[in-house]
């Protein structure tokens, strides 16, 4: 019997912009093309019975601290997964990477490579923890830094690559080589993962901003490069092309099946991104133009690196007020 008949209904609460989320929606997706999870709620597939119910939490309006939402994630933070047992019960999960876990634990275990040797199964998820954390530790602050500080090309070239370089490089050597096995570019040869959807997310917004702000290629080597690293570069570079040709991660991000309405442009439902077109004067007085109307879900027009591009300029100039 599916899990699923034990649930009324499935909340996700996410923000289409934040990496975190997209680590979540990626899991989500990835399920719901594997048949494991309904399709979102929406116009287009108001025939599922229980289906995931998107809601667009509004960063640049701070949504995520307000009342309504701290009820259901008290830590105020994106994504958060909410389960809809019956009208008195409702239990909330929070946290990307520990939602990708219980997605896979709890509907897809695809999601990580299974075997019959129960140990080899569970030396994969122990690599998905190992190789989440250091990219978390070691990434994450690099990303923040590239999107959120104003610096010049230079100091991105002498500065920030080099260190980059050298922690993609450890991340290959280190984690990649021994799980491809030559099998495949996905972090475990030739099986997608929840490892894969975890990264993807922060080097997709990596290598935009990278180009988009800077000019600067991510994968190409530096001329203070040493062999391992050029050919870490190049093992990385074929890893992020095959996982940004994956189905469920063009559909997170550059060829989604619907595009959500903002938050502030649809107050009956809220249902995915706005595009970003309005001014940040417009976003916080609750005022932001409705791109695309309820009767119009058609993306073929949407932009997604410029939707994240134009995102972070409004982010950068929220901070600086």
């Amino acid at each position: 019997m599916s899990l699923l008949q034990n649930l009324k209904r499935i909340e996700f609460y996410t923000a289409f912009i934040c990496p975190y989320a997209h680590r979540s929606l990626i899991a989500i997706i990835e399920s719901q093309l594997q048949g494991k999870l309904p399709k979102f709620a929406s116009v287009l597939n108001s025939e599922e019975t229980k289906p995931i119910y998107y809601n667009e939490i509004d960063l640049l309006l701070d949504e995520q601290t307000k009342e309504h939402y701290k009820r259901i994630n008290p830590q105020g933070k994106v994504p958060a997964l909410k389960l809809v047992l019956n009208d008195d019960t409702s239990l909330v999960v929070n946290e990307s990477l520990v939602i990708g876990e219980f997605i896979q634990e709890t509907f897809n275990p695809n999601l990580l490579p299974q075997s019959e040797n129960p140990i080899e199964t569970a030396f994969a998820k122990a690599q998905y923890k190992i190789w989440t954390s250091y990219f978390d530790s070691n990434f994450t602050s690099l990303f923040f830094k590239i999107s959120f500080e104003k610096l010049t090309v230079d100091a991105v070239i002498t500065e920030q690559l080099p260190i980059t370089h050298e922690k993609i490089s450890f991340l290959v050597q280190n984690g990649f080589k021994p799980n491809q096995k030559g099998r495949g570019d996905f972090f475990f040869g030739d099986q997608f993962s929840l490892l894969d959807g975890a990264l993807i997310p922060f080097i997709i917004r990596f290598d935009s901003n990278l180009r988009n702000q800077y000019g600067v290629d991510l994968f190409k080597p530096l001329p203070t490069d040493n062999e391992t690293v050029v050919e870490s570069l190049a093992i990385f570079k074929k890893w992020y092309q095959a996982v940004r040709a994956r189905p469920s991660v063009k559909k997170s991000a550059y060829e989604p099946d619907f595009v959500p309405l903002s938050t502030t442009s649809n107050a009956t439902r809220k249902v995915l991104v706005s595009g970003y077109e309005a001014t940040l004067e417009e976003e916080q007085s609750g005022k932001k133009k409705e791109i695309v109307s309820a009767t119009e879900l058609q993306v073929d027009w949407f932009d997604y690196e410029r939707y994240l591009t134009r995102g972070y300029e409004l982010r950068l100039a929220k901070l600086q007020k």
